[in-house]
């Protein structure tokens, strides 16, 4: 029989929050223990997300039924829950 794509309940993500490395401490340290992959994102957090819903409507879109991110800053989350009503309309979006 032929393999067949696995179907998950959910994701759960908790996104890079910046979309470059911030500049080091004066004292010439990181301002945290991240590598570059954990940490950074084209577009930070916002970018993370709205790739993860690019996906959730293309190539996942039967495979996972449920989608969830943890968001840092409050400018992120209020841009991602405004694009996501205009998208799929108030009824669609909840945020806890």
């Amino acid at each position: 029989t032929p393999m067949t794509d696995p179907r998950y309940d959910f994701v759960m993500t908790n996104p890079p929050f910046f979309d470059e490395k911030p500049p080091k401490r004066s004292d010439g340290r990181e301002r945290t223990p991240m590598t570059d992959t954990e940490g950074f994102y084209p577009g930070g957090e916002v970018g993370w997300v709205l790739d993860m819903l690019r996906d959730s409507v293309t190539t996942t879109r039967d495979r996972i039924g449920w989608y969830t991110a943890m968001i840092a800053k409050k400018t992120s989350f209020q841009f991602l829950i405004k694009t996501l009503i205009r998208l799929l309309g108030p009824g669609r979006v909840q945020s806890h």
